[in-house]
């Protein structure tokens, strides 16, 4: 067994979803006549539902408006979630299947709380391949701190510096950083930008060419 350990983000990393959030909350937006900027949008990935509550208050002028909108926006997401089903990102199978090959630890460290997140794996149809994950529910502070990685290492059983996180937010990639964990990004809907790539131990197209990475890393 390699004494590497990866962890992996969820949402844009092995499920694709963050589109279908983006549709979501857009149409959101459109049924509440809010007008509400794509920088908005880019700066909610890879944050807590409570984080994410705090960042939406420059937007609305108060929490009964902010829950207006969060559940209209769950209300549109889930509809595309029952007619559509929730798409694995290109690569994520075969990386599991190279993970369990080199018997390499692995764990799901998500900012979606703990619940959310097993329902998500289950729609995608990888939940049975996952021992171990850690929700934003379950720390005291989500991604950019480094709480769920820490956490997740932890519940591994190993040190965060013998860890490999993948991730595709910026705020994936400080999280990742800060607990001492190697990132390598996937970039989905944000593209890397300078602070990516002094974060990133390697930036790359896809899980195809993850799995390339983590064979170096770990050999």
């Amino acid at each position: 067994m390699s004494e590497r350990a990866v962890l992996l983000d969820l949402d844009g990393l092995l499920i694709d979803t963050e589109r279908m959030v983006l549709a979501a909350f857009n149409a959101a937006a459109a049924e509440l006549d809010q007008v509400l900027s794509p920088a908005l949008f880019r700066s909610l990935i890879g944050r807590t539902a409570r984080e994410s509550e705090a960042l939406l208050r420059s937007a609305f002028p108060s929490d009964s408006a902010i829950a207006t909108f969060r559940a209209a926006t769950q209300r549109y997401y889930e509809q595309d979630v029952e007619e559509n089903g929730i798409a694995l990102m290109a690569g994520a199978e075969e990386l599991l299947e190279f993970l369990d090959e080199r018997e390499m630890q692995f764990a799901c460290a998500t900012s979606s709380g703990n619940a959310r997140a097993w329902w998500k794996l289950e729609q995608a149809g990888i939940a049975h391949r996952f021992r171990t994950l850690v929700g934003g529910d379950e720390v005291a502070a989500g991604k950019p701190s480094p709480d769920i990685f820490i956490e997740a290492a932890a519940r591994l059983g190993t040190d965060p510096k013998r860890c490999i996180a993948l991730e595709d937010s910026l705020n994936g990639l400080a999280a990742a950083s800060a607990a001492g964990v190697t990132p390598i990004m996937v970039p989905d809907l944000i593209e890397p930008d300078e602070v990516a790539f002094d974060l990133a131990y390697a930036i790359v197209d896809d899980l195809h060419e993850a799995c390339r990475v983590i064979a170096a890393l770990s050999d």
